[in-house]
Order: C-alpha cells, then structure tokens, then sequence
C-alpha cells in the first residue's frame, strides 16, 4: 500500500448532506459490495465506487467503515441512527478488511504523538538542533518508561491511561521512605485515592 487517506464525507461526498451518506452507507441493506464480515458493533467495511476517483492513481479505491456509537459518545452532526461513518482512500491490493485494520493502526501512531506533545516534545528549549535532538531523546525515552510501566505494572483500565493521568495518578503521589532492620520501605499516602494502585503495581515489578 503506498497511501491511505481520510477525509470527512462532506469532502468525499460533495453536495450530498453527510447525515445522507452515512444513513445510505451504514444501511444494512445498502447495496455496496460487502467483501468480509466484522463483528458488532462495526459494520463491515466496504469498498464502494459512488466518488469519481479519476484524479487519484490508479487501483484507488474508497473504504467506508461504519461503527456503531457507544453510550457516552458525542453525536455528530454526520451520524445517523446511532452509526457514524468514517471513510478514507487507499490503493492497496489487499482486502478491504486489510486495508481497514491497517489505516485504523494509524490511530495508535497519533495518540503517542499527541502524548508526546504532553510530554514537552511541543516545546523545544534550545536555539541548538544538536540540544534539541538530546531534548527529543529524552522525551522519547520518557515517553517509553511510562508505556512499559503501564503494560507490566498497572492493570484494567489504567493500562490505557493518558499520560497526563498516568502523571497525575500515580507519579505524583507523596510517599515516605523509612528504613528499618537494614530493609527500606516506601509509604504512600493512604488518603491519595490510587495509591492502592500503585501499591499493586511495586508488588507487580517485584514478582
């Protein structure tokens, strides 16, 4: 595959109102050819050849995948009976299942970018490239220790932590060491709300 591009409807679509288009794509007998099958809560994604494509390189095909909105999710004005539409154009040879998986691994990309944002990569401090390529070492390195220690020490949900919650939850906790019979001890905080977390998680690294 040598691209994969998204773009809202309204752009992919012209003079068609995006609540239409998802309402005709996500209909479950929409007439678009269905090459696999996902399970709920996704519809299948599905290669369709409802947009001129002729200014595209050849063998582009649009891939539309329609997911079902879970309950807290904020309604678009695009969605349509609790589905919403996401579309994106790729030239791939492989299944449309394929291509989907693929282009949605792209999220992961940009959530570790804007995390690293968090993690002051936005916020170059020297006039040096050579000072700033060691700042962004650092950031990247950092970046690292908090994602291993959310995949081996925390558990459930905070696995899956922002770092800015990961930073507030957990590194920021106030502890006392204590040293008694040649043993070192670290106390936390029992009125910190996740310091029983983080507790779980030392037990975790010691195993």
């Amino acid at each position: 595959m040598r691209f994969a591009r998204g773009g809202a409807s309204a752009t992919l679509f012209p003079g068609r109102p995006p609540q239409a288009v998802t309402r005709d794509l996500c209909a479950p007998s929409s007439p678009l050819p269905l090459e696999s099958r996902i399970s709920s809560p996704c519809r299948s994604p599905r290669s369709t050849d409802r947009v001129d494509l002729s200014s595209w390189p050849a063998g582009s095909r649009l891939i539309a995948r329609c997911t079902k909105l879970k309950d807290g999710d904020q309604q678009s004005f695009a969605d349509h009976d609790g589905y919403r539409l996401a579309v994106f154009l790729a030239d791939g040879h492989a299944t449309v299942p394929e291509l989907d998986l693929d282009h949605r691994g792209h999220a992961r990309v940009e959530d570790r970018i804007r995390q690293a944002k968090d993690c002051r990569l936005a916020n170059l401090p020297f006039r040096s490239f050579a000072h700033n390529q060691v700042w962004l070492w650092l950031v990247m390195l950092a970046q690292d220790l908090v994602a291993w220690t959310q995949a081996l020490c925390l558990a459930d949900d905070a696995r899956a932590w922002e770092l800015k919650r990961v930073r507030y939850r957990q590194l920021h906790q106030s502890g006392r060491i204590a040293r008694h019979a040649r043993q070192t001890t670290l106390r936390l905080a029992r009125d910190w709300p996740w310091s029983g977390q983080l507790a779980a998680a030392f037990a975790r690294l010691q195993a």
